[in-house]
């Protein structure tokens, strides 16, 4: 051949073209990459849990300290409530009414401040965004917290509010 065309070049070693330069063994990424990946979901499945427990408990805690907090506030004015409708229900007295239904309101007066800070531990409880049902839980739960502070500031304001309708008094 003259010197402007190249030649056949060099002879290629037999076990190249046998190959056709693919890996004789595909099976083996395959099974590396579905190890890699089962690892990584375990993984991120333990953290998950380990996640939700310590949310889980944190929610707990808050339940079980608003629970708490609403029987020491409520305690009390819900005491001198029972003691004084007997004799609410026999007296028409406007003047012994008025007496009567204080004696309920001075029991409840800074009760409610109980609640916010209780309420206020729950607020800083985080729950991740895969937790709905975590998040619905202290929610309900702050919920029913400012719903019972509301109610403890109308007593406090007017005794007679102790013996109306009530909000849910317990965390779930």
């Amino acid at each position: 051949m003259t010197g402007d065309r190249p030649g056949p070049g060099p002879a290629l070693a037999p076990d190249v073209v046998e190959q056709g330069g693919r890996d004789p063994w595909p099976w083996r990424r395959v099974l590396a990459l579905a190890a890699t990946l089962l690892t990584l979901v375990g993984t991120v499945a333990v953290a998950e849990q380990a996640l939700r427990r310590r949310e889980a408990s944190a929610v707990s805690t808050c339940v079980a300290e608003a629970n708490a907090a609403i029987d020491r506030a409520r305690g009390p004015a819900d005491a001198m409530a029972i003691h004084t409708r007997p004799t609410l229900v026999q007296v028409s007295e406007p003047g012994t009414r008025r007496s009567l239904y204080s004696l309920v309101a001075a029991r409840a007066r800074g009760k409610a401040e109980l609640l916010r800070a209780s309420a206020t531990g729950c607020t800083r409880v985080e729950v991740g965004w895969l937790h709905d049902d975590l998040r619905r839980r202290r929610d309900g739960c702050l919920s029913i917290l400012e719903a019972q502070a509301e109610r403890l500031t109308q007593v406090a304001a007017d005794g007679q509010a102790a013996f109306g309708p009530e909000p849910p008094r317990r965390c779930g």
